[in-house]
């Protein structure tokens, strides 16, 4: 099933790489629908600080750094 979403080396990408990954997802989907979690929030914000790099086959692009900032949630760092 995973293969039909993702490259076979993105599969095998490791735990940070693969909350890189998700992350990019929720951003380019947004607005999304629901509330983020504390490991969604941590995972936008590691990127917004450019904690974690780009995985392989994604790009933070400019329309990507525009979008983090709406998707983002004001306030404290966790909410």
């Amino acid at each position: 099933m995973a293969r039909l979403f993702y490259t076979s080396d993105a599969i095998l990408d490791d735990p940070v790489q693969q909350v890189a990954r998700e992350a990019h997802r929720i951003v380019m989907n947004y607005p999304h629908q629901g509330k983020l979690d504390d490991k969604h929030v941590l995972a936008l914000r590691s990127i917004e600080l450019n904690i974690i790099s780009e995985p392989n086959g994604v790009k933070f692009n400019d329309k990507f750094r525009v979008k983090l900032q709406s998707a983002l949630p004001t306030g404290a760092l966790l909410p």
